[in-house]
């Protein structure tokens, strides 16, 4: 937060600002891994430790777990033909949602590095003011993240499996970017504040679809496919703190923002390609 990280520097100096902040952060962790952490035998799933085991659960259990009968493997060439397209398949998808989250990581790091600099030094706000006002769309975004995650359940429910979970970030992307335009183009400070809350919010809107996608994308290897997805959002986020000042200086900083909605435009694009469900299911 803009404001409590700033008052610590004012106060204490920015190497102090940065332990106690830090410190904050390790507490928070070691809390997450004492309350949050689970463990193999805490879960609902069964346990197969051999084939044996196939014969000693039912069949409904299995399959409400994600294990896929074994049919006729190495026997079957319309059956390895469909495994071998959906895995091809799921490769596409997860190559869009990294992609997309490329996308995210690059406008939200744009805004985490540069928003103060912008209101402070070509806006000319207060320091007080553009402290407090670079602050509120980090606020929105983390407020609009579970609300997002509601609105993907309903969109589930409305257009089911496979289109539900891709209606908000297909949308949420390119209003954000809109929202980001509208910021840039406004002379009134009010409206520019306002805009830039509402891009970083509708963007945190998304946020659900893509790490609920990842996960279902490879099931059982989830967590890989989240960990490649988040690997290219920072991957690729981190160009923004250096092309965005590159930008502002050679061709103005309405530019080098602007450069951020393209890249939120194009991020949404990548969804209408993307399929969790049905690439989950071979």
């Amino acid at each position: 937060m803009h404001p409590v990280f700033g008052s610590l520097i004012d106060r204490l100096d920015w190497p102090l600002a940065f332990v106690i902040t830090g410190s904050a952060t390790a507490l928070l962790a070691i809390a997450w891994l004492a309350c949050a952490t689970d463990r193999p035998e805490d879960s609902s799933q069964p346990q197969l430790r051999s084939a044996s085991d196939l014969k000693e659960q039912p069949l409904k259990t299995l399959l409400a777990h994600g294990y896929e009968p074994l049919r006729n493997r190495g026997t079957n060439s319309v059956s390895e033909h469909a495994s071998v397209f959906a895995e091809s398949s799921r490769r596409r998808t997860l190559l869009l949602l990294t992609l997309s989250y490329s996308a995210v990581g690059y406008f939200q790091y744009l805004f985490f590095y540069w928003l103060h600099y912008y209101f402070d030094s070509v806006l000319h706000m207060d320091k007080a003011e553009s402290r407090y006002f670079a602050g509120l769309p980090s606020l929105a975004m983390a407020a609009c993240m579970p609300i997002g995650g509601w609105l993907t359940d309903r969109a589930v429910r409305w257009r089911g499996d496979v289109v539900g979970p891709t209606i908000v970030p297909k949308f949420g992307m390119i209003v954000s970017a809109l929202f980001l335009m509208c910021g840039i183009v406004s002379t009134d400070r009010v409206w520019v504040v306002a805009c830039f809350t509402a891009a970083l919010g509708v963007l945190g809107l998304c946020e659900a679809s893509f790490w609920t996608a990842a996960v279902n994308l490879s099931q059982q290897r989830g967590g890989t496919s989240a960990a490649i997805m988040n690997t290219g959002g920072n991957g690729i986020g981190l160009l923004a703190p250096m092309i965005t000042p590159w930008l502002g200086t050679h061709l103005g900083w309405k530019w080098g923002l602007s450069v951020g909605a393209i890249v939120a435009v194009l991020g949404g694009l990548c969804w209408f390609g993307i399929k969790p469900r049905e690439d989950a299911r071979d």
